[in-house]
């Protein structure tokens, strides 16, 4: 470079911010040249472009090494809490699978316990309905040979009220019958002389309840709701005593056969 060409040594001052000799000091100073030097000035070619603005130096490797230790501890520390949140999952799953299998297991058992007693039911009903229909046939053929079964001879019994002791049994024999094959197990007969009720007690069959109310006790009984009730009308009766059972059914007879007949035509018709 001249030193003794000012244009040089200002541009290389404005470049690179030092003096461009030790000499440089000594020569005279020019003022600058104006910015615009007119339409058709060129620019000279030694003219120097200024550097670009100054970067931030990257981080050392140290520091990236420091970085990437930190990360890798954060990501051990989420894995962690993620297996450990699976295996608590996992185990809950497993727990409920199986309070799931052994609610299946009772039901399971219930519905097979079920369907037994089903069965015995069935098979118990079986047994009832053919236990019934044999009961029924040994009732039909005992009363249709007239025999009370069970029933004792009233023949003692009659010796004291002079009645027709053929007659008695007869009428016996049917109000038994008719009792076994309609049904009625239950029977109350209000009224009647003391000869009477041991002639009813010694007659009536076994298998039909018989309930015997003398005509002037004091405090009248009570009976089942499915008792037929029959006031002996004509005999010795207070009307305390009849009036204790207004549902009943009156017989006007006074004799032992008529009476039993009425109450036999009664039972046969559903009266």
């Amino acid at each position: 470079m001249p030193k003794d060409d000012p244009d040089a040594l200002a541009e290389f001052q404005q470049a690179f911010g030092k003096p461009a000799t030790r000499h440089a000091a000594k020569a005279p100073v020019r003022p600058a040249p104006p910015a615009h030097r007119g339409a058709g000035a060129r620019t000279p070619s030694h003219a120097h472009v200024a550097p670009p603005p100054a970067t931030r130096p990257p981080a050392t490797v140290d520091a990236l090494r420091e970085l990437l230790r930190d990360a890798e501890a954060r990501a051990a520390g989420v894995e962690a809490r993620l297996a450990e949140a699976l295996a608590h999952a996992g185990a809950s799953e497993r727990a409920h699978a199986v309070e799931m299998a052994a609610a299946g297991a009772r039901l399971r058992a219930s519905a097979d316990a079920l369907a037994l007693v089903e069965r015995e039911l069935a098979a118990a009903n079986t047994k009832i309905v053919t236990l019934e229909g044999r009961v029924a046939q040994l009732q039909g053929a005992t009363a249709r040979r007239g025999v009370a079964a069970g029933a004792p001879s009233p023949t003692e019994a009659l010796a004291e009220t002079g009645d027709d002791t053929g007659a008695v049994s007869a009428a016996l024999r049917r109000f038994n019958n008719a009792c076994l094959l309609h049904g009625v197990r239950w029977v109350a007969i209000v009224g009647g002389s003391p000869a009477y009720h041991e002639v009813l007690r010694a007659g009536v069959d076994r298998r039909v309840d018989l309930r015997l109310v003398e005509g002037n006790v004091s405090r009248p009984p009570r009976f089942p709701p499915r008792t037929r009730i029959f006031v002996w009308c004509a005999t010795e009766l207070d009307h305390a005593v009849s009036s204790a059972y207004p549902g009943a059914v009156s017989v006007p007879f006074r004799g032992i056969t008529r009476f039993l007949d009425d109450v036999s035509d009664r039972i046969e018709r559903g009266g």
